[in-house]
């Protein structure tokens, strides 16, 4: 008798979801450093209007410095928001990237995503099993 000959492992595809979620996360990273690096001119008026008294009345001064530290204190908020979301996303595509790759087996790691539709909206459900 002879033999069958052994079945080739096929190639690995390309994993476009977990590079996608990796590239999307560094987008939003970026964005955050964006925000961040943009806020720079603000703190630099609110250094001027908050010892320069040349540039006003205590009252237009003590106006301003607010709005300023308002408008500082968002950025803070919105850069640390972008940091946080965009690293996760990147940790996430890693995990993904790791698991799928990694796996012999079809049946060791795998995600699925399915449109949910119900009385309260559409979305997206991400399932991963490993």
């Amino acid at each position: 008798p002879v033999d069958p000959e052994p079945e080739l492992p096929e190639e690995s595809s390309i994993d476009w979801l977990s590079i996608g979620i990796m590239g999307g996360g560094a987008a939003i990273a970026i964005a955050g450093l964006g925000v961040d690096l943009g806020s720079q001119g603000l703190i630099d008026d609110h250094k001027k209007y908050s010892s320069d008294i040349s540039t006003g009345s205590n009252e237009e001064r003590r106006t301003k410095v607010a709005e300023l530290e308002d408008d500082i204190s968002t950025r803070k908020l919105v850069s640390i928001v972008l940091y946080g979301v965009g690293g996760a996303a990147l940790a996430t595509g890693v995990v993904l990237f790791v698991l799928r790759s990694g796996s012999e087996q079809e049946e060791q790691a795998s995600y699925d995503l399915l449109p949910v539709v119900d009385a309260e909206g559409a979305g997206l459900r991400f399932n991963l099993r490993f």
